[in-house]
C-alpha cells in the first residue's frame, strides 16, 4: 500500500513549521499521511491558501480511531488546532487523505459539525475494497453522508482518486458514489496503471486545481467540475517514470 517510512523531508507529528507564522490566509489545506515536499504544490494549486502536512507511522494503525491519528485527537477541530492553529472556523478547508490518511478522513467525516467545517474532501487512493471487489460501506457512512451534504448544499465538494495499486481499486469510491445518488459535487476520478505513490505529489494538486480552485471561485450551487488539466499533469509524472497512465473515470 505505502512505505512505513516518513515521505521525504517529513516532519512527523509536526505541525508545517510557518502554520503559526501566517494566520491570515484564508485558505486551507491539510494533507493526511503526507510529505512537506507536496505542501508548496497544493499551495500553488490553490492561490491565496496555506497548507500542511500530518504523518503518523504505522500505516491505517497510524491514523485509526483506534490507535492513531484520530484516537489523538477525537475531533476535527482538535486536530486542526494542534496541526493548522492558523484555521479557524468559516474558513475554507480542503482535507485530503492519501493512502492510510484516508482512516482518520473517513473517522472524521462522522461527526456532523466536522462535515460542516470542510469544504472539500479528498481521497486520494484511500477508499479500499476488499479482493474480490467487495466494498464494506460500513466505515464509510459519514463519507456518504457528506457526499449527499455536499450535492444537495453545492457547498461541498467530495473528490475521490484511485489507482491500481491497492485490492479492488476503485470499487469503494464507486460504491460511495453510487450511495450518494447522482450530483455535480461528487467526483470520482481513477487511473489505470498509475502508481500509487504519485496520487499524493501529482493526482493531488491536480485535483485541488481542476476540481476545487474553480468551484471556490464560484461557490455556486450545481456548479459543475472544470477538467482538462489532469492529462498534462499525468504526462509530466510519466517522463519522471512514472509511464502508461490513462484515464479511467468511472
Amino acid at each position: 500500500m505505502t512505505s512505513s517510512l516518513p515521505p521525504a523531508g517529513v516532519l512527523q507529528g509536526a505541525p508545517h513549521a510557518l502554520a503559526q507564522d501566517r494566520p491570515s490566509r484564508v485558505r486551507w489545506l491539510v494533507l493526511i499521511h503526507g510529505g512537506q515536499s507536496t505542501v508548496p504544490k497544493l499551495e500553488a494549486a490553490l492561490p491565496g491558501s496555506h497548507a500542511v502536512a500530518v504523518y503518523r507511522e504505522g500505516l491505517s494503525s497510524g491514523y485509526s480511531e483506534v490507535s492513531g491519528l484520530a484516537k489523538e485527537y477525537p475531533t476535527l477541530r482538535k486536530m486542526l488546532a494542534e496541526h493548522a492553529p492558523g484555521w479557524a472556523p468559516g474558513t475554507p478547508l480542503v482535507v485530503l487523505g492519501y493512502s492510510a490518511g484516508g482512516w482518520a478522513l473517513r473517522y472524521y467525516l462522522r461527526d456532523q459539525q466536522a462535515r460542516g467545517d470542510v469544504t472539500a474532501a479528498i481521497f486520494l487512493d484511500s477508499l479500499y475494497g476488499a479482493p474480490g471487489g467487495v466494498c464494506d460501506l460500513g466505515p464509510y457512512q459519514g463519507v456518504v453522508a457528506y457526499g449527499k451534504e455536499a450535492n444537495a448544499s453545492g457547498k461541498k465538494r467530495l473528490i475521490m482518486t484511485y489507482s491500481q495499486a491497492h485490492p479492488a481499486p476503485g470499487v469503494c469510491s464507486q460504491a460511495v458514489q453510487k450511495a450518494v445518488g447522482a450530483g455535480p459535487n461528487v467526483i470520482v476520478q481513477g487511473y489505470a496503471n498509475a502508481d500509487h505513490g504519485a496520487q499524493q505529489g501529482v493526482a493531488g494538486p491536480a485535483a485541488v486545481k481542476d476540481y476545487v480552485t474553480p468551484w471556490l471561485g464560484a461557490r455556486a450551487p450545481g456548479v459543475g467540475a472544470k477538467s482538462g488539466t489532469w492529462w498534462p499533469w499525468v504526462a509530466a509524472a510519466g517522463i519522471a517514470g512514472l509511464a502508461f497512465w490513462k484515464w479511467g473515470v468511472s
